[in-house]
């Protein structure tokens, strides 16, 4: 299936939610995140803990790829459920699309599409998607950088309980960003981000770049040389996503066997795929080259990759 459940314009909204209340000795912190609204989107994000990704955001505004744009607040997405990425493919100069799996991001979904196999597909003209992003990041950058009475917080708090700790009513809190993301991020990272600059856009790879993909010893390749990168970032649509499981479905990574009979994760090369045992290579070589096929394609969209090759080895 390579057409949508639904395909409709969009544009990105956000509210932004207090977190946990830190008394820290010198000054009280609250922490807050900004939960997703879009179209088709449920209407529990925020209970579940569910908070859109600035940093990626940022990047998915300058380049094309899979990203984790929808987060868990702790900034690992598999602690709120989601189990895939947000396909963002830039067809034209214009527009941003986004391809949504109906299982792997079903905690963000409307309840309408938890049990679908198939994805939703949103549309946005690029100067609002910019605009949208740009002002979640204004949002963020103005909660750290002003302080705030304690009483504009009660709605998240118990405020009577709060002005007896701080009976002259002066409290003010200061802010942290969450989630902590790509290894540790708070609100002065963001704050150190320009909201006004040009984000200048990128292509995934240069121009003429050669990716091949193999089943067994160094699976990805790029212009020669083995990459450890994980290739699920590339996948602009939902379609190149299909076609890697199918591929997946026929092989698995090579395992170590140790002593007393147990297999194990330990690889040399995370990225080394063997077939499954008893599986026939000509299908499994097919699934590769059909995948391949696929990604070429999703690759040569608009200025996403500009004259990339994609090989399947045998």
């Amino acid at each position: 299936m390579t057409k949508p459940f639904f395909e409709m314009p969009a544009r990105l909204g956000w509210r932004k939610r207090y977190g946990e209340f830190i008394f820290y000795p010198d000054a009280p912190c609250v922490t807050f995140s900004l939960t997703p609204a879009f179209p088709g989107c449920g209407d529990k994000l925020g209970e579940r803990g569910i908070v859109w990704d600035l940093w990626c955001l940022v990047e998915s505004v300058r380049r094309p790829g899979a990203f984790s744009v929808i987060n868990s607040e702790c900034g690992y997405p598999p602690d709120a459920y989601i189990e895939t990425n947000v396909s963002v493919s830039h067809p034209d100069d214009i527009t941003v699309i986004w391809e949504l799996d109906c299982k792997g991001l079903s905690p963000a979904l409307d309840d309408a599409f938890v049990d679908l196999e198939g994805f939703i597909r949103l549309v946005f003209t690029r100067k609002a998607y910019e605009t949208d992003v740009r002002g979640m990041l204004r949002e963020v950058q103005n909660t750290a950088r002003t302080p705030t009475p304690i009483a504009d917080l009660a709605e998240a708090y118990d405020f009577e309980h709060l002005e007896k700790m701080y009976p002259d009513c002066r409290f003010v809190a200061e802010y942290r960003f969450e989630p902590t993301v790509h290894g540790g991020c708070d609100a002065e990272e963001f704050c150190a981000l320009d909201a006004e600059a040009d984000w200048p856009r990128e292509p995934l790879f240069a121009p003429g770049t050669l990716l091949e993909l193999g089943s067994v010893g160094d699976r990805l390749r790029i212009n020669g040389r083995p990459s450890h990168d994980w290739i699920g970032r590339w996948f602009t649509r939902w379609e190149a996503l299909v076609a890697y499981h199918q591929w997946m479905g026929c092989v698995s990574k090579r395992r170590a066997l140790t002593s007393n009979g147990i297999t194990t994760n330990m690889v040399a090369d995370h990225n080394e795929f063997v077939p499954h045992p008893g599986q026939d290579d000509e299908t499994c070589h097919r699934a590769g080259e059909t995948f391949a096929d696929v990604l070429r394609r999703c690759l040569s969209e608009g200025k996403t990759a500009p004259g990339v090759e994609v090989r399947y080895v045998r």
